[in-house]
């Protein structure tokens, strides 16, 4: 029996498969740690694909924004689809990702020929809507926290930033600052921004805060 929308799920029913924790963990290296730890000369398990691995780490660190996405899509297909701008304008829809010397560019699979990637045209949203993205920098979610960082945007820029190292600051001294960041955000934008929309996870090493403990000065 296949898992979809509506299915009530009982003990005779396939579970989704769940993302493996390895590779949820090398999303949040570089691609150069990446290869460095799993590769064929790595340090660790040496699982490094050339021809799954970028895609994979791609779809890992994106994985709230294609939520998000899909979301959005089960809304429109109940008739709930987000209201369009009277003005009829229309803007590019690209899922961005960083490419490196020697990776292959993989598209989407299409019923076609043609090996052109291309683009999509969909109707404008709400650029004017501030959102905030909150950063965990930690190795693991029940590991301890080393940074947090918060961004807030409004529609395609970034308005505002805060980064901190937390140095023996607990739960409710974590929640406290995060509230007042989301106060300040409040203000900046000039409507109220109450929660966070999404929340990344990323590696201690890659903590933008100088000076910083992992990064001692020479």
């Amino acid at each position: 029996m296949r898992y979809t929308e509506g299915t009530l799920l009982t003990p005779q029913t396939p579970m989704p498969p769940s993302a493996n924790p390895l590779c949820v963990q090398c999303a949040k290296l570089s691609r150069d740690e990446a290869i460095a730890l799993h590769g064929p000369e790595g340090t660790g398990v040496q699982c490094w694909k050339v021809k799954t691995c970028d895609n994979r780490r791609h779809y890992h660190r994106n994985a709230p924004m294609f939520n998000q996405v899909r979301k959005q899509r089960r809304r429109q297909q109940k008739g709930q689809a987000p209201a369009v701008s009277s003005l009829g304008a229309s803007s590019t829809l690209q899922l961005q990702r960083d490419f490196h010397p020697g990776e292959a560019v993989v598209a989407a699979p299409r019923r076609s020929r043609s090996k052109r990637t291309e683009t999509v045209t969909v109707p404008t949203f709400d650029a004017a809507t501030p959102h905030a993205y909150l950063y965990w920098y930690r190795r693991a979610k029940d590991a301890p926290v080393h940074a947090i960082a918060a961004e807030l945007w409004i529609g395609d820029h970034r308005r505002a930033r805060a980064c901190f190292h937390v140095t023996g600051g607990g739960a409710v001294q974590i929640k406290e600052t995060l509230l007042h960041v989301l106060q300040e955000f409040s203000t900046l934008a000039g409507s109220k921004v109450r929660h966070f929309r999404d929340e990344v996870e990323l590696m201690p090493d890659r903590c933008p805060l100088r000076p910083c403990p992992l990064h001692p000065e020479p």
